[in-house]
């Protein structure tokens, strides 16, 4: 307790002695108008990025949100299953964008586009299995095993990591020159 209060007086007596240096001047860029902003949104197409950061998103919240009460109601409460199914997924994660990052996938010259179209398919294939197997008693009959729910939800993961560097790849070169000088983090930071 003692040693706490010392620490404490010796922060208080720095932060009380302490004087900021003057900051150098800054040159910014000229800001842009958020119609401005808006219209080379617009003008380039790169509003389908967003289309597709919204989709990936809600796509992945409803599967998240989803998971434990199918759990719950299909095989009991159970918290470490549920980490472990979660945990499994991000594994995979993990692995798949590893391997989107190494220069052996750079090597196969895939189009950002065409990886764009084939995740979303993929997302979109994997999502329709999880619905009619898990989702739709009645269009599946019978008892699912808990692996065949561990086994979807890892699958999705695959192309569920391949729609965000394509994504953002995509997004960058639609805004190129149109973001001007300096102007690239702002369209980025919307993104």
């Amino acid at each position: 307790l003692v040693v706490a209060a010392f620490n404490l007086a010796a922060l208080a007596l720095i932060a009380a002695k302490y004087v900021e240096p003057p900051r150098p001047p800054r040159h910014e860029a000229p800001r842009q108008s958020a119609a401005a902003v808006l219209a080379t949104l617009r003008q380039t197409g790169a509003w389908a990025s967003f289309l597709f950061s919204f989709q990936n998103n809600w796509n992945n919240q409803t599967l998240l949100w989803s998971l434990p009460l199918i759990t719950a109601a299909r095989y009991g409460p159970g918290a470490v299953r549920d980490a472990l199914i979660f945990s499994t997924g991000g594994a995979v994660g993990a692995c798949v964008a590893s391997f989107i990052g190494s220069t052996r996938f750079r090597r196969l010259r895939i189009r950002d586009r065409d990886m764009i179209f084939v995740s979303q398919l993929g997302v979109g294939g994997v999502l329709m299995v999880y619905v009619v197997v898990f989702g739709c008693p009645n269009c599946v009959g019978g008892d699912k095993p808990l692996w065949l729910l561990w086994s979807i939800f890892a699958l999705y993961y695959l192309p569920f990591i391949g729609q965000m560097p394509s994504n953002n790849s995509i997004y960058s070169k639609v805004i190129g020159s149109a973001a001007g000088d300096g102007d690239q983090g702002v369209y980025m930071s919307l993104l």
